[in-house]
């Protein structure tokens, strides 16, 4: 018996000690499977609230139309009517930086959120204790692309390889 290949989904992992959630989207990606991912990252036991999220859309496709958008954002509001928290970095291809973008500004969220284009640099940005600091909003740096800002923050799921 022959087992058939996801082609899309995601797959997450939660680093404890660290205090980040990794993600991991492939292929064609909608708001209810974001939505899913994010359920399971917060009913794993090894979740706790705060921690930042690495989430790699570099093999996703997020073809998303303004009715999906609206379909998210009020998915999100209704499963966490804006208590989510923590830092998120984004890391997709150069060439979706404008469209995720795009998207992310639409849904409204209030966290901090970056862009990058090299999981390292996402990396070392969460690793930075000075941008948690609520009073600092440094310039984006070769690679990374701001979102968003607030004192407030929020926190998806993940798993990056």
């Amino acid at each position: 018996m022959t087992s058939a290949k996801t082609t899309s989904g995601s797959v997450f992992d939660i680093d404890v000690q660290s205090g980040m959630v990794f993600s991991r989207f492939f292929g064609s990606v909608s708001p209810s499977a974001v939505m899913s991912h994010m359920l399971a990252v917060g009913n794993d036991p090894r979740y706790l609230k705060g921690m930042d999220t690495l989430a790699d859309l570099r093999e996703a496709r997020v073809a998303w139309n303004m009715q999906d958008i609206v379909e998210f954002r009020t998915l999100l509001f209704d499963s966490f009517q804006n208590r989510l928290s923590g830092r998120w970095a984004l890391v997709t291809a150069p060439i979706l930086v404008a469209g995720v973008t795009r998207l992310m500004e639409n849904l409204f969220l209030r966290v901090d959120t970056r862009l990058f284009d090299n999981a390292d640099l996402a990396r070392r940005w969460l690793a930075n204790p000075r941008r948690r600091l609520a009073g600092i909003a440094p310039e984006a740096t070769a690679g990374e692309t701001i979102i968003g800002e607030s004192a407030d923050t929020a926190t998806p799921a993940g798993s990056l390889s």
